[in-house]
């Protein structure tokens, strides 16, 4: 019994695609100092984790942070949590200020 066959792996579309998460934070460097919320909902969990990884982005190897689109002069405040707005408790989100460059 085999458990492969001689197959070559499809030919991968060339063009790359933009991440969400850089035309997010480009819509976010725009009006640098006011404060916005994400549009999508998301778990409590992942609001948490996110709005860590923005607060702290200017700390990290942008290489190998988790959301791509932070350039490494970036600085950003964030918070996360229910809006009263929107009724449903499982829903949370994420608000996030572009500050401006880290300074030197």
């Amino acid at each position: 019994m085999s458990y492969t066959i001689a197959s070559n792996p499809p030919v991968k579309d060339s063009s790359q695609r933009r991440s969400r998460w850089s035309d997010l934070f480009d819509e976010c460097r725009a009006v640098p100092g006011e404060w916005r919320r994400m549009v999508e909902p998301l778990s409590k969990a992942t609001a948490a984790q996110i709005a860590s990884d923005i607060r702290n982005a200017h700390t990290r190897d942008s290489d190998k942070a988790r959301l791509k689109g932070f350039l490494p002069t970036d600085r950003w405040e964030s918070a996360w949590g229910a809006d009263p707005s929107d009724g449903n408790p499982a829903h949370f989100y994420v608000w996030l200020r572009y500050v401006g460059p880290v300074k030197g």
